[in-house]
């Protein structure tokens, strides 16, 4: 009977530390989440240091980027720029693309 009762307090306090273990992975994985604002929306972005050439690939789709303009805070960024722009928590960028017709 002893024993039974000290190994259920051995396996109460295991399943606290795993708790707790898992608690404090997650809350790792949650705080390197960075949160900015693509063209209005929301952007998630889940590594912690990108950079605006990448974030461009992304939101576009990796297609024809030659014709864009891009602007983060309201501060149009040139393209030889983008390699070396780290996109920061809260930031607002803005993806324009002109076009043609009437």
């Amino acid at each position: 009977m002893f024993l039974v009762k000290k190994l259920k307090v051995i396996i109460f306090f295991l399943q606290i530390d795993l708790i707790y273990e898992n608690l404090v992975y997650f809350n790792i994985i949650e705080m390197s989440k960075k949160n900015c604002f693509v063209n209005g929306a929301p952007f998630t972005l889940k590594n912690c240091s990108i950079h605006l050439e990448d974030l461009v690939k992304v939101a576009v789709g990796g297609g024809n980027q030659s014709s864009l303009a891009v602007a983060v805070n309201n501060q149009l960024v040139q393209k030889s720029k983008w390699k070396k722009k780290i996109i920061k928590e809260g930031d607002i960028i803005e993806i324009v693309q002109p076009f043609f017709g009437g």
